[in-house]
């Protein structure tokens, strides 16, 4: 239907109609793919950009091992021969995170879909950037938070001895940790929890660690 193309748009396009079929035949409209709703943090100050940039670490592309000339001449073998394992992996830490860490899971992002709300029907200023990476286990961004309260009540539920409280009030009220403590301080055991019930990804985990305060 589109052609040549790229590889992953071959598996967009297989998936789009696959969508499209079972709706078909479960007798609904066909719709196809939902179009999600995209916002986009919009022009960084030096500041927010320098903040994106501060935990990745430069470093050179990784050289791709590539078959010798007279080789090439004499045969259709693939030319370039993948990196090894090791090599691989170095290139995958010069991955930069410049988008949301929860983008395909955030339950904000798929009501607002389904309900078709306009993120530009009420302007007013941008939430700055900020990244607090100070935890082991978790990064919380918290211009993504809607003061939902869940993982104030993840870390009440784990014991936390100082744990997550909303600071603030109106539109520059926050979720924080009291006393102006750290994130590692407020919820060195929650964290994993909090991440998981956070609905859009405010609170994320680095890794795929996963809940530990029920084991406490």
């Amino acid at each position: 239907m589109t052609g040549a193309d790229l590889a992953v748009r071959a598996v967009a396009a297989g998936k789009l109609a696959a969508r499209s079929i079972d709706q078909y035949l479960g007798g609904r409209p066909l719709q196809g793919d939902p179009e999600m709703l995209n916002v986009l943090m919009g022009k960084l100050d030096e500041v927010e950009m320098a903040e994106l940039f501060r935990e990745i670490e430069r470093a050179p592309r990784t050289a791709m091992p590539e078959l010798p000339v007279a080789d090439r001449i004499t045969s259709f073998a693939e030319v370039e021969l993948g990196l090894p394992l090791e090599e691989a992996a170095k290139e995958a830490d010069r991955c930069m995170n410049c988008g949301c860490w929860k983008s395909t899971t955030c339950q904000l992002l798929q009501i607002a879909t389904e309900d078709g709300a306009d993120p530009l029907r009420f302007a007013g200023a941008r939430r700055k950037f900020h990244r607090d990476m100070s935890h082991p286990e978790v990064v919380y961004e918290p211009g993504k938070c809607i003061l939902c309260g869940a993982c104030v009540a993840a870390a009440a539920d784990c014991g936390e001895k100082l744990g997550l409280s909303i600071i603030g009030r109106g539109f520059d009220a926050t979720v924080a940790v009291p006393l102006q403590g750290s994130l590692a301080e407020g919820i060195p055991h929650a964290a994993a929890r909090a991440a998981e019930v956070c609905p859009t990804g405010a609170i994320s985990l680095r890794s795929t660690a996963v809940a530990c305060c029920a084991g406490r």
